[in-house]
């Protein structure tokens, strides 16, 4: 499980000298493209580079393709290694493989026992690194050898591009890859499992407004309609009756004045 690795006692920061470590910042963006694209399972990838008794410089980095992935572990297989030595001797003949890198999804910045391991039998060199991302928290760590042990190496240099690709500024992190807290914040909070679930269910609630409005709204235009027919029939009524009232008044009149003629014909 996940939550069983255990931190080696080797990987203890000490203040001993090492070697000067430099990264390229594309080397890490790389890395962390690469582990984001896997975020339930670790993956794996060799730095590509070169190194001598005083330093280390990290120019460039290969994805470790058919690695043996699980939760909580990756393992190098010949495949892996295959695939690794073909892109070197195609992109980087002229470089040597200088360390690897893997990624921790949730589990925090350490090397394990399995981890350890790796870099006891593939990576034994005093100038090979390891370096360390978990995707979820966005947190980071570079690993090397002090005094014949695996140590956590809190100082080293990452170089990013000013002007051109020869003239290059050095920036130096003690904790590199610090976020600000909100951003933290937001990125654990679209981590939670109950968060999708939660947005279906508003979604499903909205739909079910909206229906209910439309239903609404059709129930109540046949009232409309009904009423609207109706002051129409009074209307027509009343139109209807207009010329009928006039010509009994018509009648009326002739009728007196017929009265009126005989009365005086009797005068």
């Amino acid at each position: 499980m996940a939550t069983s690795k255990k931190k080696n006692k080797k990987e203890k920061s000490k203040n001993d000298k090492h070697i000067n470590i430099k990264f390229d910042y594309t080397v890490l963006q790389f890395i962390r493209q690469h582990s984001r694209s896997s975020p339930k399972v670790e993956i794996c990838g060799v730095l590509i580079g070169w190194k001598d008794d005083k330093q280390t410089i990290v120019e460039a980095a290969i994805a470790g393709k058919g690695a043996s992935q699980g939760g909580a572990h990756v393992t190098f297989t010949q495949e892996t290694w295959n695939h690794i030595h073909h892109e070197k001797e195609e992109k980087y003949p002229e470089k040597s493989i200088i360390g690897w890198y893997h990624s921790h999804p949730g589990f925090g910045v350490f090397l394990s026992e399995h981890d350890v391991f790796i870099h006891n039998n593939f990576f034994s060199d005093p100038a090979h690194i390891a370096w360390v991302f978990d995707p979820v928290s966005d947190e980071e760590g570079c690993f090397g050898w002090i005094d014949g042990e695996v140590c956590r190496i809190r100082q080293f240099e990452i170089t990013t591009d000013v002007d051109d690709v020869e003239n290059k500024k050095s920036l130096k992190f003690d904790i590199p890859s610090q976020l600000s807290k909100c951003s933290l914040v937001l990125k654990r909070f679209s981590s939670k499992k109950w968060l999708m679930p939660f947005l279906a269910c508003l979604n499903i609630l909205f739909f079910v407004i909206i229906l209910i409005l439309i239903f609404t709204l059709l129930a109540k235009d046949p009232e409309m309609s009904n009423s609207n027919n109706t002051n129409k029939n009074e209307v027509g009524n009343i139109k209807y009756n207009t010329p009928s009232s006039l010509n009994n008044g018509e009648s009326l009149i002739q009728e007196e004045k017929s009265d009126t003629l005989e009365d005086n014909k009797h005068k």
